[in-house]
């Protein structure tokens, strides 16, 4: 998803208003420049969807994923085995 700066404030007030719970989660990650997702092993998606995907997750599945990364280390908790591929050599 390629938004702006100013879309993503946007995206996020939308979703802090919505889900006003989710504030201290965010708050946790700041500042996000100082750390990566690798450091929380989480991807890179709204807390909303972690949540879904936090709830799917059982400790007897395989998980293939394209991309590598935050998620790897998130699926990598929860379930058996995780398979990623990577195109990015960095």
């Amino acid at each position: 998803m390629n938004l702006s700066n100013p879309q993503r404030v946007i995206k996020l007030i939308k979703d802090l208003a919505s889900k006003p719970l989710n504030l201290p989660r965010y708050l946790s990650c700041l500042p996000l420049w100082k750390r990566s997702r690798l450091n929380f092993a989480m991807p890179w998606w709204s807390f909303s969807a972690i949540d879904f995907v936090n709830e799917q997750c059982r400790a007897d599945q395989d998980v293939f994923e394209f991309g590598s990364g935050g998620s790897t280390l998130f699926f990598a908790k929860r379930c058996k085995t995780v398979t990623a591929v990577e195109d990015d050599a960095t």
